[in-house]
């Protein structure tokens, strides 16, 4: 007997000298206060049922209205929509001048809250910065380019190293073009002129003259065309791109043509474009870059004396969305 009173003795001495974490020695059911910053167009994001004959507790009030807390329970009732319960003493009001979220719950009911932000977040619209950069250099060094960042998935240690060598004037930006889009939806943008100029001419024996009859339009300059579908994971994503860039402005030249109408042959200067493409669908992930092709510049003397090409980096960039933030004074 006392061989045990001894043991029992050790194992209660023991469990003193451990240290109960602040998590452990707090009462589950005690509440406290926190404070969160809404963005605008929150309750927006909420389909739930709201009384079709009073005015949106969200809304932001008249400019000379004063700064006041929302009642009738619509706060609660928002959570209380997502499985929240809200015990004797805790609540949940919206001050819709500061957009301040203030929320009085247990510690459980902070945990549900937390996930009825981060469900929120998830489910929202999410859209994707997509931009393309084009940088011209030695060719040798383009081809170092290529080979490095063949077995890589994201290219952006590469891309850093270019930037280094416009740094260090080895190579320079040529032109930068970029758009916002959202999964599902083509969207494009251009940095291009238009050039018009005639595809059929005519000739007119009585004035001895050509005159044209048919015109078309082309643009020129940097023109990207974007397709993005964000994948169920969130962060990968399929894009069909387009991408067209003119190297050097269009040069007129002398071609010689045959009237459709009289069959005389007629002197006529037509535009010579010098346009690179790249048509592809790659898969990405979000926040990374890739290197999506590379081509000889062409259209001025100074081409043809140095041995240069272009390279063209595609970054896609996830828009972070946050609707609810911690209040910070």
């Amino acid at each position: 007997m006392k061989r045990f009173s001894l043991f029992l003795l050790f194992v209660v001495s023991l469990g003193l000298l451990v240290e109960k974490s602040p998590a452990q020695d707090q009462d589950p059911e005690e509440q406290e206060t926190r404070s969160y910053r809404v963005r605008p167009n929150f309750w927006k994001m909420w389909n739930g049922s709201q009384p079709s004959d009073v005015d949106d507790p969200f809304a932001s009030p008249a400019d000379d209205a004063k700064p006041r807390l929302v009642g009738r329970d619509f706060e609660k009732d928002f959570f209380e929509a997502y499985g929240v319960e809200f015990p004797e003493g805790s609540f949940a009001r919206f001050d819709a001048d500061s957009r301040r979220l203030e929320i009085r719950q247990t510690r459980p009911g902070f945990e549900l809250v937390e996930a009825v932000f981060e469900s929120i977040e998830n489910s929202a619209e999410r859209k994707l910065n997509i931009r393309v950069e084009i940088f011209e250099m030695p060719a040798k060094a383009a081809l170092k380019v290529q080979q490095l960042t063949g077995p890589l998935n994201d290219h952006t240690p590469i891309y850093r190293h270019v930037i280094d060598m416009v740094d260090r004037e080895q190579a320079r930006l040529v032109n930068s073009v970029g758009t916002l889009a959202r999964s599902g939806n083509r969207m494009g943008v251009k940095d291009a002129s238009e050039l018009i100029y005639a595809t059929e001419v005519e000739w007119d024996g009585d004035e001895g003259v050509v005159i044209p009859r048919s015109f078309e339009t082309r643009e020129v300059g940097t023109l990207l065309e974007v397709d993005p579908l964000l994948g169920a994971d969130g962060y990968t994503i399929d894009l069909n791109f387009q991408l067209e860039h003119h190297t050097a402005p269009p040069i007129m030249r002398e071609v010689t043509v045959t009237s459709p109408a009289t069959g005389k042959a007629v002197v006529v200067e037509m535009p010579e474009f010098h346009a690179k493409q790249i048509v592809s669908q790659i898969a990405m992930e979000a926040d990374s870059m890739k290197c999506v092709g590379a081509w000889r510049p062409t259209g001025k003397p100074e081409f043809e004396e140095a041995d240069l090409m272009q390279v063209v980096f595609l970054r896609i960039d996830e828009e972070e969305v946050k609707w609810f933030e911690p209040w910070t004074d």
